[in-house]
């Protein structure tokens, strides 16, 4: 049976317990007991990921090393992301969530005053009003966050 590399693009290797058994050269049933001992409940026609598979067959050390080494690849995947532009500091997105909430707030601040413009025994005219208060706020938008 041939595997996919794993990658950004694919996901982790993940086949059904039955394929993993072929591959392996084991009964599928010993594999299930195998799995069930390292604490992974299978699941009918379930795609099971190579981790749950090799933390299975080598035993808690072997897992332990392998939750380890996921760890650390999940971090340096995380600092290249970040040396990528991908992602942003915390501070920084704080920063730029409060200037983003503060121009809503403004926009939202100055809704009371479109109920000047609306006529009270009509409130067909008062839903225009207030749309087009909607509309002029969403083009500005976008010029001020910019």
């Amino acid at each position: 049976m041939r595997q996919k590399s794993t990658d950004r693009k694919s996901g982790p290797i993940r086949h059904t317990l039955y394929a993993w058994a072929q591959c392996i050269g084991c009964k599928s049933a010993t594999l299930e007991r195998k799995l069930a001992k390292s604490g992974y409940t299978v699941r009918r026609r379930e795609k099971i990921p190579l981790k749950a598979i090799m933390g299975a067959l080598s035993g808690p050390m072997a897992a332990a090393e392998i939750r380890l080494l996921t760890a650390r690849a999940e971090e340096q995947e995380r600092k290249n992301k970040a040396a990528d532009g991908e992602v942003i500091d915390r501070a920084e997105w704080e920063e730029l969530w409060r200037k983003i909430r503060a121009i809503i707030c403004g926009f939202i601040l100055t809704l009371p005053d479109q109920a000047t413009n609306c006529n009270p025994t009509d409130p067909t005219q008062a839903r225009e009003q207030l749309q087009q208060w909607v509309n002029d706020t969403l083009k500005m938008l976008p010029e001020k966050i910019g």
